[in-house]
């Protein structure tokens, strides 16, 4: 599958959904609880995703087929204190089901460690449920696991911290 990604704009919010809602059943259905996988609609994600698009501490890219349909998003927010000893937090990188395994996922993931280090940013921690298998994903790519974790998004869910130190590894 060819694969253009480029920055997201406002008004992706709606496809950014659909692919954020689907990802989520697929994937993390037995690892959350039903009644907060059911909660995220795309709707909901929707009004979500439309503000959040349009902040200057965050970068969104999106994946598009050959038709121009987004088939995968990643996000990453510009940390400020107390996180500070990593300059980027990636908040989301979802696909939709049916283009897994086909390179996306580290097409996104490059694609992001580019956009960071051109903008002076050379680190990036992210957070993988424990028992999600996509941490091996981050594994291979060469991130490592930050045992005393961090502040953002902590406690929400059982998960493992992982950072690239450097993410050129990624180029």
């Amino acid at each position: 599958m060819g694969v253009r990604i480029r920055t997201a704009v406002p008004n992706d919010a709606g496809a950014i959904a659909r692919v954020h809602v689907a990802s989520w059943h697929a994937t993390y259905r037995g690892l959350v609880p039903d009644e907060v996988i059911d909660a995220r609609t795309v709707e909901v994600r929707r009004e979500q995703w439309a503000p959040l698009l349009e902040k200057p501490n965050r970068i969104t890219l999106v994946a598009c087929d050959e038709s121009g349909e987004v088939v995968g998003f990643a996000s990453a927010l510009l940390l400020d204190e107390p996180d500070r000893r990593f300059g980027s937090y990636l908040q989301t990188l979802y696909l939709v089901p049916d283009v897994k395994k086909q390179g996306i996922g580290r097409a996104l993931l490059r694609a992001m460690a580019q956009r960071l280090f051109d903008g002076g940013i050379e680190s990036m921690a992210l957070r993988a449920l424990r028992l999600n298998p996509a941490r091996r994903f981050y594994e291979h790519l060469g991130a490592r696991v930050v045992p005393e974790g961090i502040e953002h998004d902590a406690d929400h869910y059982d998960d493992v911290v992982y950072a690239f130190d450097d993410v050129r590894v990624l180029l």
